[in-house]
């Protein structure tokens, strides 16, 4: 949500459930470290222009790619992640506060 309406929810990865779960929440860490080792280890990588990056999976994986778009300081600004179930999702990102 937005205004008065936002919301922020945590998530405890040994909750999950899962052994995939706990994967995919330990990946979504290295998109949000923007660890360039991991990531291109795993990934293609193409620069799509100054401030937008595509990243394609080396190996078949539920998402198809990856574009994010960062700030002129490098700060990541949003994630857009495109599924082989044709589904999408956008990720957008604000200002960073320190706690």
């Amino acid at each position: 949500g937005q205004g008065e309406k936002q919301t922020r929810q945590s998530f405890d990865p040994k909750q999950a459930g899962s052994q995939e779960a706990i994967k995919g929440f330990a990946r979504l860490g290295v998109w949000m470290r923007m660890d360039a080792a991991e990531l291109s280890r795993d990934y293609l990588v193409d620069s799509l222009s100054d401030e937008q990056i595509s990243f394609k999976p080396r190996e078949a994986d539920a998402i198809r790619k990856v574009h994010i778009r960062v700030t002129k300081s490098g700060q990541l600004k949003s994630m857009e992640l495109f599924e082989v179930s044709e589904d999408e999702v956008e990720i957008e990102f604000g200002s960073l506060k320190a706690q």
